[in-house]
Formats: C-alpha cells, structure tokens, sequence
C-alpha cells in the first residue's frame, strides 16, 4: 500500500532505523498506555447523529489516504479488522465514532485495556447482540466470537464455556442515540460458574482476564499483526516463541510493533501479500489523487471494491490472500482507473523511471516495457499516454500486492 507523497518526502533523507524512531515518537503513547488523538482537538471523525450513515467511514478513509496517516492510523484499522463491527447495527453514528476513537486510543497501549474497551464498546454490543441481554436467557454471540475470532480460537473452548460465558457477560445495555453504555446490576448472574475449568463468580472484567492470559490469544493476535505489518505468515512454532515473548514483556503493543517494524523480516519485505480492497484504493488516491479530488476515487467506491470500513461481512472481517485477486474484486479497480484524470498524471511529464519509482514498483517490473511503449505512442495525445500508462500502473500484478 503505497503512502502518500508529501509523507513520503518527510521520511526521504532517513534510514530506516531513524523513520521508525521518529514513526514510534509520532504515535504519542504515554506512560499509561494511552495514545494522543492524532487529528488534534477538532478534526476528529463526525458524531452527528443525523442522517450522517457511512460518514465515519468515508472520513477515515480521507484520513487514512492524507499525508497525515501514520502508525495509529495503520494499527486502528488492523484492530478494527480483527475486532470489527458493522453501522448498519444501530442508528447514528455516534457508536462508530466512540468505538473509532478507541482503537486509536487504544490501539498501541495495554492488549487487556483494549479487548475490555472494544467488548463493552456500544458498536460491538449492538453487533453481536449482547446489548440487554439477560443472565436468566442469554444471548451467546458476544461470548462466541470473543473466544472464538478475537481472544483463544475456536479449539480451546466448549459450547458450555460458550454458555457460561454468556451469562458472565450478561447485563450490558445502549442507548445508540446518546451514545451510552452502562452495566445494569439486576440482569447480571451473580451465582458461580464454570468458565474455562475454572469455578468463580464470573463478571465482564474476569473474562476478559483469563482470555487475554491464555496463550493462544498472544499467538493469535501477535501472528496477525505480523502478517498484516510485515506481509508473511508465521509458522505455527514462531507464532507460539513470538506471542511468548510478548505476554513476558506484558502484552504491550507498542514494544511489540516496534519489535516487528525492527525486524529483519521487515526491512526487506515488499509485495509480500495481495492488496485488499481498501488497501488499494488507499494506495492509488495517495499517489495519483493527493488532495482527495478525483470522484472516481471517491471512498464510497469502496462499497464496489468489497471493503468498506464498518461494513464487513461477517464478525470475522474481511478475507485475505487470493480473495482479493478474484475477478470480483480485481473488475472493480479495472472501471475505476478507466475515468482517471488528475492534475498529479497530467500536469507533468511522466517517465517510465517516475512512474514505477512514485508507485512504488521495483524498476525491473515487467510492467514496465509496457508503460514505456504507451508513453512512446506518438499516435496518442501526451495527456491520454499519461492517464493510460498511470492505468496500467495501478492495475499491474504487482501493485495488487501490498
């Protein structure tokens, strides 16, 4: 996923060990966790609860494709691709933007804070229908999916941990108007319970608790970050040695992702895994549309290209992998360059070396015979071998690939 320019500019004279220095200092995590909101006191996502549906969304993609995105931009999605919630659940907007703000608060703080803070989170509650669920006939989802997609996986629990689960977490109720969320004592189960083995008076925080301790979760999570930063996928044995040496140093997530970003694996990693949908189209609006004006690139695009923020398909997120290469997915970005024209493609004189160096393509592609041949075409005007050689350049196998 390419960056955007003016970002890139502001990171060209470093070494890598420096831009990470300086990418880890902008994160503005404190002593306790917490990181600083990255667009300052009024620039935040919209909280207007009127006729304002899909607006977080096309927000944050506007964020996430500026030259202001940075690491908790990038760790905000990867989280909110594994804790994902859909809008469509609730009315307003007021919820995406509550639980938005928290994966950037969150996001690189303490793994315990965050889980608890997402579960309890008015999105989630609504999504997974735990909200006004009750002891006596509980709604099992939230504990389902909290053990089975977002903490242990699906082989270290039972359908009685399922059940017991629920009723630990029963008694959460929303008020999407306002945005609030609050415990209500007299639909809680206050009796002990057997939950993982153990007998206790089971309530929200202990769950969460015993989850995050078990190590499977670190495993999990610290696999996924590594594939989703670095592109690779871990093997079962370095998954289990990496999340061990993180729930050893806490489960902080900041010296974790520093630890990834540092590693050898990922200063020499490119094009290591296939483009998802927002992805790409992050990575084009930054290159070929910097000021955000091209309405072929418009973010609601991204409702054709199958990931839209806060509308996945299912409470395990959007796929990866080979998905995303499927004609289903590759059509879309095809009809999308055909209407290219900005002043970033046709206001200068492109070279075949400028194209693939600023789409970030090794100068080598095999792509690039093609783009020196329709840029040579004397028989089509300068701006048309522009806008089609900036075509082929977003749609070659290559920039598919993050």
């Amino acid at each position: 996923m390419a960056a955007h320019p003016a970002r890139l500019e502001r990171f060209a004279d470093s070494s890598l060990d420096a831009a990470i220095d300086r990418i880890i200092d902008e994160a503005g995590v404190g002593d306790d966790g917490e990181a600083e909101m990255p667009w300052g006191e009024n620039g935040g996502p919209p909280a207007d609860q009127e006729d304002s549906w899909g607006e977080v969304s096309m927000w944050w993609v506007d964020r996430l494709s500026s030259a202001d995105a940075s690491l908790n931009d990038r760790m905000a999605w990867i989280w909110h691709n594994w804790f994902t919630t859909a809008d469509e659940a609730y009315d307003g907007e007021k919820l995406t933007t509550d639980q938005l703000t928290l994966l950037y608060r969150h996001g690189l703080g303490d793994l315990r804070t965050l889980i608890h803070g997402v579960i309890t989170s008015g999105a989630m509650l609504r999504y997974l229908d735990a909200a006004g669920s009750r002891a006596y006939n509980p709604n099992e989802n939230l504990a389902r999916e909290l053990m089975e997609l977002y903490t242990i996986g699906p082989q270290n629990y039972t359908e009685d941990d399922v059940r017991a689960g629920a009723r630990a977490l029963a008694g959460w109720e929303v008020d999407d108007e306002v945005a609030r969320v609050w415990f209500d004592d007299s639909a809680a189960f206050v009796a002990p319970l057997i939950f993982l083995g153990a007998q206790d008076e089971w309530d929200t925080a202990k769950v969460v608790e015993v989850l995050v301790d078990h190590p499977s979760t670190a495993h999990r999570i610290a696999a996924r970050i590594w594939r989703d930063l670095v592109g690779s996928e871990l093997t079962p044995d370095q998954a289990t040695q990496m999340g061990d040496r993180w729930r050893e140093d806490g489960l902080q997530i900041l010296p974790f992702v520093e630890s990834v970003l540092r590693s050898d694996e990922f200063s020499d990693s490119m094009h290591q895994r296939y483009c998802t949908g927002l992805e790409w189209l992050i990575g084009a609006r930054a290159i070929v549309d910097p000021d955000g004006n091209e309405e072929s690139f418009d973010p609601w695009q991204l409702e054709n290209l199958g990931q839209r923020p806060f509308a996945p398909p299912s409470p395990a997120g959007w796929p990866d992998g080979q998905y995303w290469t499927r004609p289903g997915s590759l059509l879309p970005r095809l009809q999308m360059v055909q209407n290219l024209d900005t002043p970033m493609v046709t206001d200068r004189i492109w070279t075949t070396s400028d194209i693939l160096r600023t789409a970030g393509l090794p100068e080598a592609d095999p792509v690039g015979p093609l783009i020196d041949a329709v840029l040579r075409n004397s028989g089509i005007d300068l701006p048309d071998r522009q806008r089609l050689a900036w075509r082929v350049a977003l749609t070659c196998p290559t920039f598919q690939r993050h």
